[in-house]
């Protein structure tokens, strides 16, 4: 793709038996933000390859000379591409950083670039060298770091979101899902349930994955309740077509005692309870991903199912739960439907016994985990609270804000904790049709 030239470019030099190992180059470069240009990425084809090659180079703000024993040993157009190079390099201003000879494996420097210092991209921190030399140049250059710090922000949102999402799989399903499907419980399961099961990890990794790319903005009108939350948590008169959701619901929250038998879900549209003579109120919603982009949903309330029973066990409020969805359409913002999620627990109470003694600091306790940034002051990930920033993700992703795009604050907040009757609710919002 040909580049803007007001963009400070990275020409990449290489011999062609390293392509390989300089595309991974150019590709994480160019996830950190920056513009690497590449012959086979950057020449249209039909056009004449040297005169664009001799051009990049002059024109770069950094010219790469990608090092090993094959580069080394090569007569040729790599030749001439660093005589080019150092040429240009003669043209600039003492204190430029514009050459930078980059070692892709053990092997000797060029006498012709000994005078730079070298960056071996094998070293453990090979890479992080070569972009502290990067910006370095970029500064110099007169380019300022907002050239790449936007870019540069969304890939570390991405990856940050990648790797907090990556924990569902581990922690939600692997540690108290699937660690707990024992070969004589496994006999026990109905094969079509345990088909259905596959399927629903199948779709697990699929949506998880989908955060570790770029988004592709591919949204589908699914009803609410009938094709959204009724297939995780059916109603009594539903139980009939629980299949995956028993395997999942029986063991997410088994260590507290809870299962299928003892969570039950009660729907709410506009303070009514739902029925089959109130079913023409389900609200048509836009999915993210259509039916993979669910998941979002089912982690929100697989986060809220594993911490009501985590939560309200100390206190023995006995083996029933009860979890409320209630949706209301009437919002004063006229494309989003909100949904409030909350459990039977009173969890808001300082004392189940005195009903007046209520935490009034819990739910600004909560609302401030979800507002806390990803990163940390020096751009560490933040690893507290990585339940509650699931389930924020998962609630901006239903709003369409993809992980790239992921905002700190919206209008309305994307999620947040309120006080329903001494009973902790989150709400969030769906992009009504």
């Amino acid at each position: 793709m040909n580049q803007p030239i007001d963009q400070p470019r990275i020409f990449l030099s290489y011999t062609k038996k390293d392509t390989r190992e300089v595309y991974e180059l150019y590709q994480k470069l160019k996830d950190h933000g920056f513009t690497p240009w590449m012959d086979t990425e950057d020449i249209l084809g039909g056009e004449e390859w040297k005169p664009k090659i001799m051009k990049a180079i002059r024109e770069a703000t950094v010219f790469i000379a990608c090092m090993s024993t094959n580069s080394v040993s090569k007569r040729g157009v790599i030749q001439e591409e660093i005589r080019e190079a150092l040429s240009t390099w003669k043209e600039r201003l003492p204190g430029d950083i514009y050459l930078i000879p980059v070692r892709i494996e053990e092997c000797r420097v060029p006498h012709e670039l000994s005078v730079f210092q070298s960056v071996d991209l094998f070293d453990e921190k090979g890479f992080n060298r070569l972009v502290d030399a990067l910006f370095a140049s970029l500064e110099r250059a007169g380019f300022t770091p907002k050239v790449v710090t936007e870019k540069a922000r969304q890939n570390a949102l991405r990856h940050a979101v990648t790797a907090i999402m990556s924990r569902n799989m581990s922690h939600n399903i692997g540690s108290h899902i699937i660690s707990r499907l024992g070969d004589n419980e496994l006999e026990e399961i109905p094969r079509t349930k345990y088909a259905a099961f596959n399927s629903f990890l199948r779709t697990r990794m699929e949506f998880l994955a989908t955060f570790s790319m770029p988004h592709r903005s591919t949204f589908s009108q699914l009803k609410l309740y009938g094709d959204i939350m009724a297939q995780f948590v059916p109603q009594h008169e539903d139980r009939d077509r629980v299949e995956w959701q028993e395997i999942v619901i029986d063991n997410i929250s088994r260590a507290e005692g809870f299962g299928s038998k003892n969570i039950e879900a009660n729907y709410f549209i506009n303070g009514n309870r739902l029925t089959p003579n109130l079913i023409e109120l389900d609200p048509v919603v836009v999915c993210p991903e259509g039916y993979l982009g669910r998941h979002a949903f089912y982690i929100i309330l697989e986060n809220v199912i594993r911490n009501s029973t985590k939560h309200a066990t100390p206190y023995g409020l006995g083996h029933q739960l009860e979890i409320t969805f209630s949706v209301n359409t009437n919002t004063p913002y006229e494309n989003l439907v909100e949904v409030l999620i909350y459990d039977n627990f009173n969890s808001v109470r300082i004392s189940h016994l005195d009903e007046s003694r209520v935490d009034s600091q819990l739910v600004k306790r909560i609302n401030a985990m979800i507002q806390q940034p990803l990163f940390g002051e020096h751009g560490n990930l933040r690893l507290n609270a990585l339940g509650i920033t699931e389930m924020r993700i998962c609630a901006s992703f239903l709003r369409g804000a993809y992980p790239e795009n992921l905002k700190e604050r919206l209008t309305p907040a994307v999620l947040e904790a309120v006080n329903i009757d001494s009973n902790l609710a989150f709400k969030f919002y769906l992009r009504r049709r």
